[in-house]
């Protein structure tokens, strides 16, 4: 069974401590590749909580594209 992956980039925004009063920062911009919409959704969340943070919001925001809120976890 032939299996292909198609790339979907993925807009972070890290949004601040509500304490700190600052603006949503723009993150990295990455690549996820998947098989399928769904394995996309579970990919990139998985890319962004190895990275360190903690997803909030996560979705199809453009025709080949996620966008993911995120905030950074305590160290």
């Amino acid at each position: 069974m032939l299996c292909l992956f198609v790339d979907h980039a993925l807009r972070v925004f890290i949004v601040p401590n509500p304490s700190a009063g600052a603006p949503l920062r723009q993150g990295a911009a990455r690549v996820v590749s998947a098989p399928s919409h769904d394995a996309a959704r579970a990919a990139a969340r998985k890319q962004l909580e190895a990275d360190g943070f903690r997803v909030r919001a996560l979705s199809f925001a453009l025709p080949d594209g996620l966008i993911a809120y995120v905030e950074e976890r305590a160290s």
